[in-house]
């Protein structure tokens, strides 16, 4: 059953304000509460950036196409309730309904793909596979703690996912076209260091910590933080992911509890009716930025459809989603990636740059 967005805030803030009614009450930063207005104005369907029988008619079938090759597949957020970074309270409403009703991938994924020929010196290679959490400590945080929008600047138990894992959650995604990913052709040597990248970063214990932290200086990471790791080491990335595939946002302190900020208490009812904006200047406040999972499906869900109509680029389909094929193999990666030096520095439990994951 599908619910609309305000009907399932109500749903959820009956639930909430059983365990938070004593401190439901919003800070006099808050602003006034949003309006059931604003909440519809907040919904968001993904049907414009559906490809129509006729795109998918014409994208080539999915299959590899070079003998080396690396694929950053994005998943968006559910439909309809799409990640949204237009205001804290949007931002917490999204998650906490999606988690609410139990939607797998509630802010979104990132998965890679590496796919290797064999050569005189390194066997064939094929990983597929993406950073994702373990376990519920996030909910207990947000309902326990009452850690509000402090859970964005925590860790918690994480690990690389299994190839099972990882293509069982594709193969969902592809038939309802909510997957989008970037094949691309890489050099046999940028290729196998990327193999050997993944599995350093499993044996030096990298996945085992899950947040929006920095998996450079072996802290841990996101799912995208993961992905986009791959991308800069592989000397991948784009002027114009830069611009579309990245969040960055001044989180008020008054919204942060838990351990980061001990002393203040943020419950669940007060996240789902707030209506202020980010940070004002000179409020204390704690700066956030990332690659988004929804953000990164967007851009390559239009790009892809318009290479289709244009036939600007090779695209590829697979059930009802679309993908782009690019040619990289004369791209030389980073001196890091092929010399195995993955990583900056030490992990840091002080610096607040390292919430900083889209500067990593």
């Amino acid at each position: 059953m599908k619910l609309s967005l305000a009907r399932s805030l109500g749903l959820f803030a009956l639930l909430a304000a059983f365990g938070c009614a004593s401190d439901a009450n919003q800070d006099e930063g808050d602003g006034a509460p949003v309006t059931e207005d604003e909440l519809r104005a907040e919904e968001e369907s993904f049907a414009s950036l559906d490809a129509t029988d006729s795109e998918i008619a014409k994208a080539q079938a999915d299959s590899k196409v070079f003998d080396n090759e690396f694929t950053l597949y994005a998943i968006s957020a559910p439909k309809l309730t799409g990640l949204k970074w237009s205001s804290p309270g949007a931002l917490a409403r999204r998650v906490l309904i999606n988690e609410g009703v139990g939607a797998r991938n509630a802010i979104g994924h990132v998965q890679i793909g590496i796919d290797c020929a064999k050569t005189a010196s390194r066997p064939a290679a094929h990983i597929e596979t993406g950073q994702t959490s373990v376990g519920d400590d996030f909910r207990a945080m947000v309902m326990g703690e009452k850690a509000g929008l402090g859970v964005m600047f925590r860790t918690v138990p994480g690990k690389l996912q299994t190839a099972e894992d990882s293509l069982e959650t594709l193969e969902k995604q592809y038939k309802a076209g909510r997957a989008t990913f970037l094949r691309m052709g890489v050099s046999t040597e940028t290729c196998h260091a990327l193999v050997d990248y993944v599995r350093e970063y499993q044996a030096k214990g990298v996945d085992d910590n899950y947040g929006f932290v920095r998996p450079s200086y072996k802290e841990g990471s996101g799912c995208s933080a993961f992905g986009m790791s791959a991308m800069k080491l592989a000397n991948l990335i784009e002027p114009y992911m830069q611009n579309e595939w990245k969040f960055d946002v001044n989180i008020p302190m008054s919204l942060i509890g838990g351990t980061t900020n001990p002393g203040n208490s943020v419950s669940v009812a007060r996240l789902l009716v707030l209506g202020r904006p980010w940070a004002r200047e000179g409020e204390p406040q704690l700066r956030l930025n990332g690659w988004d999972p929804t953000l990164m499906y967007k851009s390559i869900q239009l790009r892809a459809r318009k290479g289709v109509d244009t036939g600007s680029v090779t695209v590829q389909k697979r059930g009802r989603s679309l993908g782009i094929v690019l040619d990289r193999r004369n791209v030389v990666a980073t001196p890091g990636l092929l010399s195995g030096t993955y990583f900056k520095g030490e992990p840091s439990t002080t610096d607040v740059n390292r919430f900083r994951t889209a500067d990593f």
